[in-house]
């Protein structure tokens, strides 16, 4: 199966660019939930979806 065309050249060229890790807003989301007492997994894989995690898991 293959991945469907982009429907515009620019929002595809921008979110291949864009980091999938480690952004700033992930280090701050995982900063504030450690403060606060809360454990996590990070990049979980999905149960049944071999190409899918999940970002951040109790």
């Amino acid at each position: 199966m293959s991945d469907p065309a982009p429907s515009s050249l620019a929002v595809s060229a921008r979110i291949s660019r864009q980091g999938s890790r480690d952004t700033a807003p992930d280090i701050t989301v995982r900063q504030l939930l450690h403060a606060s007492g809360l454990r996590y997994r990070v990049d979980v894989p999905v149960p049944g979806m071999a190409r899918r995690t999940i970002d951040i898991a109790e």
